[in-house]
């Protein structure tokens, strides 16, 4: 965000000079060319639309049409955190005094952060809490029909927040003569130690994964975000070699091609020569005119 705001803030200030020096009948191709590098700088941190004004500068606005620089003036993006979510923020533009929030699709490195929290954190989070809100459920409910070596009924295994399970998991500090691994106390019992060791294939409630085990519903996350992030990088080079076309077309058309302009450098020299050649004898030849008289 801060880079965005400095390139929108230059931005302004180049369309400034360019008002400027246009109002005084200046040639101000160098500074448009600037103002070209920066606007490029920003649309890849957020996707934006340009529009030329009458005179000299440019606006530029997000897509969805919220300004972010009007001639001389430009905005601010901000981050407001999620009260719901202290993991999560909302983007807004700030401009002019108003604050206009902004959608999810923002385009560039801003839009796939948002897609990257939307489409992958998010869910991994939920589905993690359930995860641990589970393992922490499980265990200790099969511990409590339990008793330890003392005869003593079984105390929980794991601790947790309720409103944040998966950071807040914790185990608790029980000893080892604590853990209730006896159904009844007698020596050599394990009946509950086998009961937890079943847990690893009950089935269990995973938001995005239904009913399944623990150990598929996390499997299954991973080969998930695997996948995610393989296609994310496919799209990522598709749209690379899409802006490098764009790029390459548009300098056939506007750039300047640094062999090409050497070579017409070059002709323009050869001419000029050649036409101070015909001037000299031009001249030689007036002179021995004049000197026949």
């Amino acid at each position: 965000l801060t880079h965005a705001n400095s390139l929108m803030s230059n931005i302004a200030h180049v369309n400034k000079q360019i008002v400027e020096m246009q109002g005084t009948g200046g040639n101000p191709a160098q500074l448009m060319d600037t103002r070209e590098k920066l606007i490029g700088e920003l649309s890849q941190v957020i996707e934006v639309k340009t529009t030329d004004q009458p005179d000299g500068s440019m606006q530029v606005t997000l897509v969805s049409g919220q300004p972010l620089v009007m001639g001389s003036d430009f905005g601010q993006l901000s981050a407001i955190p999620d009260p719901s979510d202290p993991y999560l923020a909302d983007l807004h533009v700030n401009f002019a005094n108003q604050s206009f929030a902004i959608g999810d699709s923002v385009g560039g490195k801003l839009g796939a952060i948002n897609d990257y929290q939307t489409d992958v954190l998010k869910p991994n989070q939920v589905a993690l809490d359930d995860m641990a809100k589970a393992l922490a459920d499980e265990y200790n409910a099969v511990l409590a029909t339990g008793k330890d070596l003392k005869g003593n009924a079984g105390k929980p295994l794991f601790n947790y927040d309720p409103d944040n399970p998966a950071a807040s998991l914790t185990i608790t500090d029980l000893s080892a003569e604590e853990l209730a691994f006896s159904s009844d106390g007698t020596p050599g019992n394990a009946n509950v130690l086998k009961s937890l060791i079943d847990l690893s294939n009950k089935p269990v409630a995973v938001t995005g994964y239904g009913s399944v085990s623990l150990n598929d519903a996390f499997t299954s996350m991973v080969g998930q975000t695997a996948i995610k992030a393989r296609q994310a990088d496919a799209d990522y080079q598709a749209k690379l070699a899409m802006s490098k076309q764009a790029h390459t077309a548009r300098d056939n058309v506007s750039a300047v091609n640094s062999d090409e302009e050497a070579a017409n450098l070059m002709t323009f020299a050869n001419a000029h020569n050649a036409n101070m050649k015909v001037i000299s004898t031009a001249n030689q030849l007036f002179d021995s005119v004049l000197q026949l008289f």
